[in-house]
């Protein structure tokens, strides 16, 4: 059997828990890691890791078009209450010069989050859930320089992983707004337009004055 080359490390990252004092309640945390090309990636739901400003940037990119820019406390207030899978770009902790002739090399072993002086945020996407019974995915975003090299593909198949770890889930709803978009969720996630439901289903929805990019 080959294995996964999508693994949740949990020597490289240990699974943590955060106190949500308001339940009283353990909140998992996940990450995962790769290697492409020689370069190490990272997702983490560690919030502490995440870039409010690079969080912010995406939400004002025109990639995001139902989103825009918001207040600094309000990221932080959003992403409080938000399970956000940051994916980051390791960045090696090179030791200082040996001397002029002797330049530096990266430490090893390979970077991790932990051991990584600086990790670069270059993608994220964001569940709104009440962490029991149900998962609604939004802000998927990739930084455009890191496109075109699976990262999101990966992204979306740490997202399931988190799907898959939840016993009691009822439902996890997203939206699209293309058949392209529909097509590849339908078959990432195995969710399907709520329209085949509509002998008994109905989504009703409606939207605030924080949608789209209007009134910036």
């Amino acid at each position: 059997m080959v294995a996964s080359p999508y693994t949740n490390n949990t020597n490289l990252f240990p699974v943590a828990a955060v106190l949500d004092t308001t339940t009283m309640t353990t909140i998992p945390e996940f990450s995962w890691q790769r290697e492409v090309n020689g370069e190490d990636y990272a997702v983490s739901t560690q919030q502490a890791r995440l870039d409010r400003a690079f969080v912010n940037d995406a939400f004002a990119s025109q990639d995001m078009h139902w989103a825009r820019r918001l207040p600094e406390d309000q990221v932080d207030v959003l992403l409080k209450h938000s399970l956000t899978l940051g994916l980051y770009k390791i960045l090696p902790a090179v030791p200082p010069p040996a001397s002029a002739s002797e330049p530096s090399s990266p430490r090893t072993p390979s970077p991790t989050l932990e051991n990584s002086s600086t990790c670069l945020q270059i993608g994220m996407a964001r569940f709104n859930t009440d962490y029991v019974t149900f998962l609604y995915l939004t802000d998927v975003y990739i930084a455009p320089e890191h496109r075109s090299a699976g990262h999101g593909a990966w992204l979306i198949k740490c997202c399931k992983e988190i799907v898959n770890s939840m016993p009691h889930l009822r439902r996890v709803a997203l939206m699209s707004s293309s058949d392209v978009g529909m097509s590849y969720y339908a078959k990432a996630l195995g969710v399907w337009n709520v329209l085949e439901e509509a002998d008994h289903m109905a989504c009703m929805t409606k939207t605030g004055p924080g949608f789209g990019k209007g009134g910036e």
